[in-house]
């Protein structure tokens, strides 16, 4: 696994942060059987509580993805928060 620099909430990596970021990290948080999520999407999506909250970085496979990171994506959205977000 390669260390990649997170591109906060971006999960399908098109470069913008919106709606569909969040759609494609819940599909993957209910199925990740069928909804693939690219090694640098993972790491973009981990933006709660992240590995390195200054965004150095990281190994994808130890980012823990949860509702909690898809919540702070939809909410930095709507401008109520910027990410990463900490709890």
């Amino acid at each position: 696994h390669m260390a990649s620099k997170p591109v906060w909430g971006d999960v399908n990596c098109d470069g913008d942060v919106n709606v569909a970021d969040v759609v494609l990290l819940n599909k993957w948080l209910n199925n990740n059987a069928d909804y693939a999520m690219t090694d640098q999407g993972k790491v973009n999506a981990d933006c709660f509580n992240p590995q390195d909250a200054n965004g150095g970085a990281v190994d994808a496979s130890k980012v823990d993805l949860t509702k909690t990171d898809s919540d702070a994506i939809i909410k930095s959205v709507v401008h109520l928060i910027t990410l990463p977000a900490k709890g």
